[in-house]
């Protein structure tokens, strides 16, 4: 493999300047998440004047088998590419065979999806539909492998940029569809487009790095094996997670009314924006940087310590501060109709914070290449949580809310337990920075309550709400700036970083 700046090693094996990569590749996938999710809102926000419900509600029922389709078309390969230090062009090559087979199973299921739907449903349009996402899905699916390459080689620029492009291209596509197209057409546009813009940034800065890989490595077939092993049984670890994540929606819908699964659906999908998307936008480059960590354990556990606390220090204030200020922020960005799913977001944000530190140690999951380990664990909390829900459904959709909150809380330490049993990672290198965070977040809250308490009438709500965020954040970061200062606090966070 070229070497690359990014990947010269230090004589303990860890990447030279490792903290600052980890650093930039995340603030750079961070930046593009929130380009992303700009242009996204922005473009709704168009769309939803331009276009009719009726337009939304076809797009829906067009885009639901494509987008199953694609939380599992990459079929966990950039991901395991990730972990192996030498690649070669005929690893590459067989792994694209690989995706190749698989996406063409892909297509065929949208096409016949979008088929069937269409007969289900009498709207002919929905097969066309179908036609124009399955190319899109196919080659998204099979060049991700490229998108692995450059993961592999820590350029998580490209990616970045691949993240933030996409987005406002098929916006903007959209956006201008819609002024020649009054049909559900344009959201089709944007939905495609999105994809395919994504795979031509993998083809054309990935090519080029594959074609620098070594024709041949001893270890080829050692590593298509394990490339071939780590992607099935992740992509099966995403199938029941996928599965579990719509059954509380399912139940919902059976035991209350039409509003009261819209409420929840919005407090699910709210509630974990926040964790959700850090986590996202930080796994990739976590994963690569904890691969190259060396073979010394306190260096692994400290960098383990290091990839979780950048995520943690975002996520969990967001959510406090959300807790706090949720009803003005509903009113504010949704409008009145929406105050009542303050009660069940409120709750729903207690989980996903909960959730926040089993959601980390699939990085350690990943690096390890333990995805049987993280396949049973799924397939155990998938259990747990649909019996909490089946119960929870004995009453209306706060009873479930509170059942997931629950049992989200109560799984969060056996699950971190789970992962580190049989890992360098230890027990404590997600739960002592996660109780340092929230304790700080605590704090922060009750300093912010306080001032809005002490200055209510001070303006109108948005106007407390901002005042309540900044006193947040003054607080929270000069705590950790204060405590920071003393060398066993930040040692026992971050390890043995300095």
């Amino acid at each position: 493999m070229t070497a690359d700046p990014i990947e010269t090693q230090t004589e303990s094996g860890r990447p030279a300047d490792s903290n600052s990569g980890l650093m930039h590749a995340n603030a750079a996938l961070l930046v593009a998440k929130a380009i992303q999710l700009g242009a996204t809102m922005g473009a709704l926000v168009i769309l939803m004047r331009r276009l009719t419900p009726a337009d939304f509600g076809i797009a829906a029922l067009a885009l639901v088998v494509p987008e199953i389709v694609t939380t599992i078309h990459q079929f966990g390969i950039p991901s395991a590419l990730m972990r192996h230090s030498v690649l070669s062009q005929n690893t590459v090559r067989r792994c694209l065979r690989v995706s190749a087979r698989k996406n063409a199973w892909c297509l065929s299921v949208v096409v016949l999806g979008g088929a069937l739907l269409a007969g289900i449903y009498d709207i002919s349009e929905l097969g066309l539909y179908a036609l124009a996402m399955a190319p899109a899905v196919f080659l998204c699916g099979v060049s991700s492998v490229y998108r692995g390459i450059l993961e592999n080689q820590f350029r998580f620029g490209v990616v970045a940029v691949s993240q933030a492009g996409a987005p406002l291209v098929s916006a903007a596509l959209a956006v201008a569809a819609s002024f020649y197209f009054q049909s559900a057409f344009p959201l089709i546009l944007q939905s495609a487009s999105d994809l395919l813009v994504r795979a031509a940034f993998w083809l054309g800065y990935g090519v080029p790095a594959a074609r620098r890989l070594p024709l041949r490595a001893q270890s080829d077939t050692e590593v298509f094996e394990d490339v071939t092993r780590f992607g099935r049984e992740l992509t099966w670890s995403k199938v029941v997670r996928s599965a579990v994540n719509m059954l509380d929606r399912l139940v919902v819908g059976l035991i209350t009314t039409p509003t009261g699964l819209g409420f929840y659906t919005a407090a699910r999908r709210w509630s974990n924006l926040p964790v959700q998307e850090v986590h996202l936008a930080t796994l990739h480059p976590s994963v690569a940087w904890l691969v190259r960590s060396g073979s010394n354990d306190m260096d692994f556990r400290s960098s383990v310590r290091m990839s979780t606390v950048f995520p943690m220090i975002l996520a969990i204030p967001a959510c406090a501060w959300l807790f706090l200020e949720a009803p003005t922020v509903v009113e504010t960005v949704f409008g009145n109709a929406w105050l009542g799913v303050v009660p069940l977001f409120r709750v729903l944000l207690v989980a996903a914070v909960c959730r926040l530190p089993v959601m980390l140690m699939s990085q350690v999951y990943y690096s390890e290449g333990r995805s049987r380990e993280q396949l049973r664990w799924t397939w155990f909390e998938a259990a747990v949580f649909s019996a909490a829900i089946l119960l929870g459904a004995l009453g209306d959709e706060r009873t479930v809310a509170f059942a997931y909150a629950g049992i989200s809380v109560a799984l969060a330490p056996i699950g971190v337990y789970y992962a580190a049993q049989g890992s360098r990672a230890k027990f404590s290198d997600l739960i002592v920075p996660w109780c340092v965070i929230m304790t700080y977040s605590s704090v922060a809250f009750g300093c912010s309550a306080f001032g809005r308490d002490r200055l209510s009438g001070f303006g109108s709500d948005v106007i407390m709400a901002l005042i309540s965020a900044a006193i947040f954040l003054v607080a929270f970061f000069l705590l950790m700036l204060v405590t920071w200062s003393f060398s066993g606090l930040r040692k026992t966070v971050l390890g043995r970083h300095p």
